[in-house]
């Protein structure tokens, strides 16, 4: 006997055993009990979820001689014909294949032609293949169809199906099939065809489908022909763990080590969007059917380490990655660069191996005199150079893994009297900027904020320092209160504190900068009705999504412009003549 595979030995024969498309069957049964039968159907879902079978069991149904509640008798003769593939009253077409004006101007030219039984049924499998000619050519017998016939179209691309078609049709979309019930099905499966399975091969069979039926049993047909589940050789789990990390090197490796082995760089590429679209789905609480319990805390650790704005940033890259690969004369070449390109920012950290550890008393003085009365000015002088000299290595060395890692120890701490600030606030603050002109690090941080010191040097120094997209941000932050060394400040609404925590950093060095110890930023929105209209509404309308802050805030008036009408007319058009009306002849 010759072997058959178990997704065909077991398709659906009636609407009953159709897996996970309860809308799809009730509908359909309904409508035949009633004698509601749609003259076209559009049936769309992704592969092996059951379109063709289900429109087979439709035609079988519309001409059972033993129809019970609906569902087909399997046993008369047109049950039978249907079954075998020898039935004139189901005519099956594949649109991939058979695509052009002629082989639709066929179906519509013998559609007017009866059949043994009572209704005749035509299935055209993928028809979002179908050329525009060939669609169109179609679209009079679709609407208006002899009575006795019915149109099915099956297809996994619906928007690829033209809208003069769908709207001609009942247009029902079938869905992947979730884990619990294709486990359920896979073990009544292998009970009928007497397959001993474990509970791991029912797991990974129901993994490599995907939530596709037919995917899933042609898995188990390959755990049984194996004789048990295949060494797995490659995972995307080491390069998932490595884009968490931040590590290029070690992401780069996992995609050699999956090539090496053979494994489609594309292939490979899916798989990992694929796990990152799962841990961005449970990462916000949103728990995709087709992932098991015991796989969900695996990815809401590996989503937490990774954090939010990467997982997307990683979703966003590999995805483009996939899309140029189609063209890409070297697809791994496409995925290196993506990763490059996704974690080179990180690759300054990832570098620093540490190899060497500098003595405090080693470190470099490169601020002169200045560098001798103050140690904490020089060691934070020190340990820039350091980290520059680092940079400088790794850029001329030839594989990045080797560049050195320089531990630079922390600056010795200073005890040192603090003299009161002069009561000119202004000079104070304008010496200070002064003095740490040439290093960003603050220094004195026993001094004590005000909220009055806040208050006046904000307005004044602080907001026409920060950059043009800052300021704007930080235009409409009110000053509620000074904690310590925490400045507190209040943003018209939840939205506004959000973008302003972005580029808060910039705030606080410019604060630092200013009052001379180190300032931390804490915004809140406010909870009162503290904000006249007018602030709302320009918060409002300054926080919707911009590319970028600083154009508007650069944008300068246009010079005025006084020529007339005519005037700007001759001078868009050189040598146009002016003729008055009443030169006319």
């Amino acid at each position: 006997m010759v072997f058959q595979s178990l997704y065909r030995r077991f398709r659906p024969q009636t609407f009953n055993e159709v897996v996970g498309q309860e809308h799809l069957v009730n509908a359909l049964k309904n409508a035949i009990v009633e004698d509601r039968v749609g003259h076209a159907y559009l049936l769309s879902g992704p592969r092996g979820t059951g379109k063709t079978s289900t429109a087979r069991i439709l035609a079988k149904a519309l001409n059972c001689e033993h129809l019970d509640a609906g569902e087909p008798c399997g046993d008369c003769d047109s049950c039978v014909s249907i079954e075998n593939g020898s039935s004139m009253d189901l005519i099956e077409l594949d649109a991939a294949s058979n695509n052009r004006v002629e082989n639709v101007r066929e179906i519509t030219s013998n559609a007017a032609l009866g059949s043994p039984g009572r209704r005749k049924v035509y299935l055209l499998d993928e028809v979002h293949m179908l050329s525009t000619a060939a669609s169109n050519a179609l679209l009079k017998t679709l609407e208006e169809p002899p009575s006795h016939v019915v149109f099915i179209l099956a297809t996994t691309d619906p928007q690829k199906v033209l809208p003069t078609i769908r709207s001609r049709t009942q247009h029902i979309e079938l869905s992947l099939i979730n884990v619990d019930l294709l486990s359920l099905h896979v073990r009544n499966i292998a009970e009928r065809s007497e397959i001993k399975v474990s509970d791991e091969v029912v797991n990974y069979v129901v993994n490599r489908g995907m939530g596709s039926v037919r995917d899933t049993l042609s898995a188990l047909d390959q755990v049984v022909a194996a004789g048990g589940i295949p060494e797995e050789r490659v995972s995307v789990a080491e390069l998932i763990r490595a884009i968490a990390a931040k590590d290029l090197v070690a992401a780069m490796s996992a995609v050699a080590s999956a090539t090496a082995e053979g494994v489609e760089p594309r292939d490979f590429s899916e798989r990992t969007a694929r796990s990152l679209r799962d841990m961005f789905l449970i990462g916000a609480g949103v728990i995709p059917t087709q992932i098991f319990d015991d796989e969900v805390k695996i990815l809401r650790d590996l989503a937490a380490s990774m954090g939010r704005a990467l997982n997307v940033q990683a979703l966003e890259v590999i995805g483009s990655a996939l899309v140029d690969m189609r063209n890409a004369s070297d697809p791994r070449i496409v995925l290196d660069v993506s990763l490059v390109r996704l974690l080179g920012s990180y690759v300054e950290v990832t570098q620093l191996v540490t190899t060497t550890e500098f003595e405090s008393n080693s470190i470099p003085n490169t601020v002169g005199e200045l560098g001798k009365s103050d140690p904490v000015r020089k060691g934070a002088s020190a340990a820039r150079e350091a980290i520059s000299n680092a940079k400088s290595v790794s850029q001329k060395s030839e594989s990045p893994v080797a560049a050195p890692v320089i531990s630079i120890p922390p600056p010795p701490v200073v005890h040192a009297e603090i003299v009161p600030p002069p009561v000119d606030q202004q000079s104070q603050s304008e010496a200070l900027e002064e003095e740490f002109a040439d290093d960003s690090s603050p220094v004195g941080d026993d001094i004590v904020l005000s909220y009055a010191h806040i208050e006046q040097i904000w307005a004044k120094e602080i907001l026409p320092a920060l950059a043009p997209k800052v300021r704007a941000r930080f235009q409409a932050s009110r000053l509620v209160g000074v904690e310590g060394q925490k400045v507190i400040f209040a943003l018209p609404n939840p939205v506004h504190r959000d973008r302003c925590e972005q580029l808060k950093t910039e705030v606080e060095l410019a604060l630092s900068k200013v009052v001379g110890t180190s300032v931390l930023l804490s915004l809140e929105s406010s909870q009162e009705d503290d904000f006249n209209e007018s602030e709302k509404v320009a918060s409002s309308e300054n926080i919707i999504d911009q590319t970028d802050d600083s154009i508007l805030a650069e944008l300068e008036d246009a010079p005025p412009d006084n020529r007339t009408s005519v005037d700007r007319f001759q001078d868009a058009f050189p040598g146009a003549i002016v003729v008055d009306d009443g030169d006319s002849p």
